[in-house]
């Protein structure tokens, strides 16, 4: 059995957002992502003289055998990352904070 190891599509969603800038780029690159077209992304962020975006072009580049077709595998029902379970249970941890902090409770009492 061959084994394939596949970059958490939740981790590269946070590092293509870190980029900041257009909207739209950001958005047309998580698409390319999306579909494995790594290549694609990269040439969005060619020429971007921008840290963050050099940065993210590198990790592009050091990763990008890690980066299958993430779409086909969520349909084939793989698990694409871990992301999704985190940021929604982080979510309600925001809520209740804020929930808590308003009632005049302090958040930093809550044991997570």
């Amino acid at each position: 059995m061959q084994r394939f190891e596949i970059l958490d599509w939740y981790h590269l969603k946070e590092h293509l957002y870190n980029v900041s800038g257009s909207l739209r780029r950001l958005a047309k690159a998580e698409d390319w992502l999306w579909q494995g077209n790594v290549e694609q992304a990269v040439v969005l962020f060619a020429g971007c003289k921008f840290k963050r975006a050099i940065n993210f072009l590198a990790y592009l580049r050091n990763h990008r055998h890690r980066m299958p077709e993430y779409g086909y595998l969520q349909k084939q029902g793989l698990t694409i990352g871990s992301g999704g379970a985190l940021n929604r249970r982080l979510s309600r941890l925001v809520v209740a904070s804020r929930f808590l902090a308003l009632s005049g409770i302090s958040p930093m009492l809550l044991k997570f």
